[in-house]
């Protein structure tokens, strides 16, 4: 595990991207967005490796709530 983590909210605005941008990148619904940034429901390993390339972080800094 990393010693370094950041949420996929702060991955994703770090990265410059809304929302709706990483919705339409990954072909799910903004609620699957809001619904993971807030702990509602898991990440799949596919959606979180694609997160992970598009803002160009290694996947082990992601802190999963």
């Amino acid at each position: 595990m990393a010693d370094f983590t950041i949420s996929l909210r702060a991955a994703r605005i770090n990265a410059g991207y809304s929302k709706k941008e990483v919705a339409d990148i990954l072909g799910v619904s903004l609620g699957s967005i809001n619904n993971w940034e807030n702990g509602r429901t898991e990440i799949t390993a596919n959606a979180l490796s694609v997160l992970a390339d598009l803002y160009k972080i290694p996947i082990g800094y992601f802190r999963l709530p």
